[in-house]
């Protein structure tokens, strides 16, 4: 671990360079993370799966990414919108690539429109806005166009809002507050320094997998919270570490060496415990745990890459500048 601080503080320029476009990179890729994500839990086995399997089979449906359009009129009018209702799921149909209109049906004075597709929600949900415009409105009526792909679209921005409120305005304010009491100085920077480089990179290969498999949601909430957490935690045992051997006496240099030396390996052993132990949710029958499992797995082996090299660099850079204010 000694040659590998050395290393690491000789191209202490390159590896800044490169976790900064890592990040950039990283999040350029995940900002459109949420359109590849569904809050659809599927249960092998479950009757509603089984009937999945038989409409993808046979008749090349997947009822996950469909639509149903919904009309209420003046009571007793439903049997005359009904010619209106198929024109107008037409139209939203055509917005939606495979789409089709599967039948139109009246019950209890509501007409509704079903629209079928091959599409996932992550992909189906793109197109709900150009439905709706498609659409249109029947004047004299109330229209929806519902269904598990439009009301994953109209929850993504409301999840989006509450995730920021959550982590911006409650954890990371209560996280910083807790630091500067712990660490009585500006020093208190590093740990969410490591968070902001270990996150956004994680959620990168987050957006990877997930143009690839079915992935929950919440893993962005997932991401934030452990990796929030593992960096506060690994950032205090080595900032702590090269403080004490610092002050002993050694250089940046030697500090940062030692540093690693001791609760470097710590922290490369604590990562990958971690990062074993979640990541055996990945084995679990349940195809949305196994995208926690994804997360958990790669979260603690982005936050340790980013002790052993990122954060060596911040301490030989910054921490005796900071400590002093």
């Amino acid at each position: 671990m000694a040659r590998w601080a050395r290393t690491v503080i000789r191209f202490r320029w390159a590896v800044l360079t490169a976790w900064i476009v890592a990040v950039v990179a990283a999040m350029v890729a995940s900002s459109g993370l949420s359109d590849l994500l569904t809050n659809r839990f599927v249960l092998p086995g479950a009757e509603s799966e089984k009937a999945a399997d038989i409409l993808k089979t046979h008749f090349g449906q997947k009822p996950e990414g469909s639509f149903s359009l919904v009309v209420k009129g003046a009571p007793g009018s439903a049997g005359s919108l009904v010619p209106k209702v198929r024109l107008a799921a037409q139209r939203a149909a055509g917005e939606l690539p495979t789409g089709k209109v599967a039948g139109v049906q009246v019950s209890k004075g509501v007409v509704s429109a079903t629209i079928v597709s091959q599409l996932l929600p992550a992909d189906a949900k793109l197109h709900t806005d150009a439905m709706r415009e498609a659409a249109g409105t029947i004047p004299g009526t109330q229209t929806y166009l519902t269904g598990q792909s439009a009301i994953e679209h109209d929850l993504d921005p409301v999840m989006s809002h509450d995730l920021v409120v959550g982590e911006l305005y409650i954890a990371i304010p209560i996280a910083m507050a807790i630091l500067i009491f712990v660490f009585g100085s500006l020093a208190f920077l590093l740990p969410m320094m490591l968070a902001a480089a270990a996150i956004p990179v994680t959620l990168g290969f987050v957006w990877i997998f997930a143009n690839y498999m079915t992935l929950s949601t919440y893993l962005t909430n997932l991401v934030m919270l452990i990796g929030l957490g593992i960096a506060i935690d690994y950032s205090l045992l080595m900032v702590y570490r090269y403080r004490e051997e610092h002050r002993s006496g050694r250089s940046r240099e030697e500090a940062v060496e030692r540093t690693l030396e001791t609760a470097g390996r710590a922290v490369v052993f604590s990562g990958t415990a971690v990062a074993i132990g979640l990541a055996l949710m990945l084995f679990m029958p349940l195809p949305f745990m196994r995208g926690f499992g994804l997360a958990g797995l790669l979260i603690p082996l982005v936050s340790v890459l980013a002790a052993v090299t990122l954060l060596p660099v911040l301490l030989y850079w910054l921490e005796d500048r900071l400590d002093r204010v």
